[in-house]
């Protein structure tokens, strides 16, 4: 087309140019256009010019705008600072991944590379990606990153590190007895403690030590002093003379000036020689007016014309009482104030306590004309009580009296109607005289049960150190359990009613209630419900499988659970988990309770809870024991949880766990056990519940789930 000058439009073929020359259309660089003007370029990397009014070419430009200026330069090109498109250097992309195409200067280093001022300079040797010339913050393989920042082989280990992370000089599992930092170290923890996780604290203390409330101690049983029982929790009974505050044991005498024994809570409760107790304080002898000897904490003696007050805190004015006798025996020339001697105490029942004495007067006159000598005579052997006066005996003369105190100590719960003997002899005459004296007495309800509580009906089993039988007590069945052998020596009857004393305490409904004991030699028993359907391996023993559905099962495990979480929460271990000593009182899983937990260790050892507990082969059954036990090592309740796993595998099956088919000798049980091999899956136990039997008895103690989470677990498959 030719061009024409002062063109006001052009044909479809061509472009007026800023001169009124119309330019062809294909050569122009425009996009079409309706009005003859260009008023767009086909190619981005051009602009209309003022200077002819079509599309221009800016060199290496990838994105053109107005006034021929560039707004993004071609790749391998950057901008200079007047806005033209400058190729790149091999300086500037060498080891660069990402370049800022607007200044030319690399925003992303390759592998092995760090960013300094827009180029990309080495790490350090054996390093991947490093902030600086000398800090590395990723290693090659079989590299790992140390503390300083520098690429270490991996089979360098980190000090007390179990296992470390893959190219990082960075523990991941400490050692046991140290826990990691913020810096991915290993620390230790503090002096005693078996578990931490951050510093100056503990989770768990070595074996016997405790920890105390605020966690950030570990005090060893021997640094414990004036405790009689040492558990993890603390002390759970002090010596006399003391009691427990904040887990330790404190001075009775701390609190109170003066006091030899106190309660639980370190109220006073006796005092030392001379003091007398009065509303819990200890005072002096010399601050009770008209008082002249004190015995068990209380005035026993006061001036003339004064006697103790009923409860011995004071001295009241007291006529003269042979002045005024007016009480005649049959005894010649003897007269007593009283025929009977009642012991009764200030509660309102009147009822005296139990083990503990209580103290009653009589007055002995001489109202003849011949000095006398009288003293008291009691029964022998009397397994009820023991009864005591003073004085012993005690020469009368003509016209006078003396007093004597008679204490009644209780050996059991009991009614007490008896007699003693008052003795006379006359010292001219030599005439010798007797007269018996009533004594009365009602002690309160304890668990030290007398013999005549206790009807024997039938033998229900026998055991190498112990026969039960069923039995009544105050019109309540009961099974009664005889200790076949014991010893009558002061230490076993004092760990005796430790033993007792614990499980008198014990308030839960899925742990067998505890009636009391008999205490006399020949006769030491322990008195429990009666269950009736016996133990659990009774029942397992004596009915189908057929009988007994899975769900109640569950049931009976669920309750069971939560007998040996009662215990663990107090601090206490079982030690004897086993089908025997789960009794079953109920069938119908709609009860609240089937099944509870009973046998604390009395009847193979009577402390048996403060005993370690050993295998030899050949020697018992392994089969309940855990792995720890086997081996010889310490143990905590994670051996409790086993031996439960265990239990609750033969409930689930309803048969042993180790066939005798398969396992003849008890030692072959203990060695399979203690190689980390357990039983597969009986088809009678179903998935979840033996899916909860492996968390129990996994063959490292810490791996094993608490009690409290099998509870749950039993729970949520027993609401299902």
């Amino acid at each position: 087309m030719a061009p024409v000058s002062n063109c006001v439009k052009c044909s479809n073929m061509g472009v007026l140019n800023c001169d009124g020359n119309c330019i062809v259309f294909e050569s122009s660089g425009c996009v079409s256009s309706p009005n003859t003007y260009c008023s767009g370029c086909q190619n981005h990397s051009n602009f209309i010019s003022e200077s002819n009014g079509v599309c221009s070419e800016i060199s290496n430009c990838k994105i053109a705008i107005t006034n021929g200026k560039c707004a993004s330069c071609n790749d391998g090109y950057y901008f200079t600072p007047n806005q033209t498109c400058v190729g790149l250097s091999s300086n500037q992309t060498e080891n660069c991944d990402l370049i800022n195409n607007d200044n030319g200067k690399c925003i992303r280093c390759a592998n092995k590379h760090y960013l300094s001022d827009g180029t990309c300079l080495n790490c350090p040797n054996n390093c991947m990606s490093c902030i600086n010339a000398t800090v590395c913050i990723e290693c090659e393989g079989g590299f790992s990153v140390s503390s300083n920042g520098t690429c270490m082989t991996s089979t360098t280990q980190m000090e007390n590190c179990k296992k470390m992370i893959n190219r990082l000089f960075i523990c991941a599992i400490c050692d046991e007895k140290y826990f990691r930092n913020d810096k991915g170290q290993c620390e230790n923890c503090i002096d005693n403690c078996d578990e931490c996780n951050q510093k100056n604290t503990c989770l768990q203390c070595k074996e016997n030590t405790f920890l105390v409330t605020e966690g950030n101690q570990c005090i060893p049983y021997e640094d414990h002093t004036n405790c009689e029982t040492k558990t993890q929790n603390g002390c759970s009974q002090c010596s006399t003379g003391y009691y427990v505050k904040n887990q330790l044991c404190v001075s009775c005498n701390s609190t109170k000036s003066n006091c030899d024994k106190c309660n639980s809570v370190g109220v006073c409760t006796s005092c030392s020689p001379n003091y007398i107790l009065i509303s819990s304080e200890c005072i002096s002898k010399s601050n009770v007016s008209q008082c002249t000897k004190v015995d068990n904490s209380k005035c026993a003696t006061c001036k003339f014309w004064y006697a103790p007050s009923s409860d011995g805190t004071s001295c009241a004015k007291k006529a003269v009482w042979w002045v005024i006798f007016i009480g005649k025996i049959d005894i010649p020339d003897v007269v007593v104030n009283i025929n009977a001697i009642v012991f009764e105490s200030n509660e309102d029942n009147k009822e005296i306590s139990v083990n503990e004495e209580s103290r009653e007067l009589i007055c002995v006159g001489n109202s003849g004309n011949n000095t006398i000598k009288v003293q008291f005579s009691t029964k022998e052997n009397c397994y009820k009580y023991t009864i005591r006066t003073s004085p012993n005996i005690a020469t009368i003369p003509k016209g006078k009296a003396i007093e004597f105190e008679v204490f009644l100590k209780p050996l059991c719960s009991c009614q007490i109607d008896d007699i003693i003997v008052l003795i006379s002899s006359n010292l001219k005459k030599g005439v010798v005289s007797n007269m018996h004296i009533n004594i009365k007495a009602k002690t309160q309800l304890s668990t030290r049960l007398g013999p005549d509580e206790l009807e024997e009906d039938k033998k229900l089993g026998e055991g190498s150190f112990g026969i039960v039988y069923k039995g009544t007590f105050r019109s309540n069945t009961v099974a009664i359990k005889k200790m076949k052998q014991f010893t009558d020596d002061q230490k076993s009857l004092e760990e005796f009613e430790k033993e007792v004393d614990m499980l008198d305490k014990f308030r839960c409904d899925y742990i067998v209630h505890f009636y009391g004991a008999g205490f006399m030699t020949n006769k030491i028993c322990l008195v429990t419900e009666f269950a009736l359907y016996g133990s659990l391996q009774d029942l397992m023993k004596h009915k189908q499988s057929s009988e007994v559905d899975m769900q109640t099962r569950l049931k009976m495990m669920l309750d069971s659970a939560n007998g040996i979480m009662y215990l663990h929460i107090n601090g206490i271990l079982h030690r004897d988990i086993k089908p025997d000593n789960f009794l079953v009182f109920s069938l119908n899983k709609k009860d609240k309770v089937n099944a509870k937990l009973t046998d604390f260790g009395s009847a193979r050892n009577v402390n048996l809870l403060t005993t370690n507990m050993t295998f030899t082969k050949g020697v018992g059954t392994p089969k309940y024991m855990a792995p720890e036990i086997l081996n010889r090592e310490k143990y905590k309740k994670e051996a409790d949880v086993y031996s439960f796993a265990v239990t609750m595998f033969e409930c689930f099956k309803w048969g042993e766990i180790y066939p005798k088919k398969d396992f003849q000798f008890a030692w072959s049980i203990a060695d399979f056990v203690s190689a980390g091999k357990r039983v597969q899956r009986d088809k009678n136990i179903p998935e979840p519940y033996f899916e909860i039997i492996k968390q129990c008895w996994t063959q490292k103690k810490r791996d094993r789930v608490p009690i409290e989470s099998v509870v749950e677990m039993l729970n949520s498959e027993m609401i299902k």
